[in-house]
């Protein structure tokens, strides 16, 4: 997560990017800090909720990919009104 934050606008790497809009990331993540006795995780005795939904969706990027959407059929609408 590290890496696609620190490569984000550059053109030959993919990039992870945090919307403004993302109020309680930037009031938390900045300031999260390092577990002692495992460098690479954040310190849980903090505010680290929005690290980990983060976290969460960057290693399960494969959900979005195999995402399909079943418009229903404009005559089952309308008898499903009447």
């Amino acid at each position: 997560m590290r890496r696609l934050l620190a490569d984000a606008g550059k053109l030959d790497r993919p990039g992870l990017y945090v919307s403004r809009a993302c109020r309680y990331w930037w009031l938390t993540a900045p300031y999260a800090g390092r577990d002692p006795k495992r460098p690479e995780d954040v310190d849980s005795s903090g505010a680290d909720h929005a690290l980990d939904a983060m976290r969460y969706g960057t290693q399960r990027i494969t959900w979005a990919t195999s995402l399909e959407i079943r418009l229903p059929d404009h005559q089952d609408a309308r008898a499903s009104l009447r």
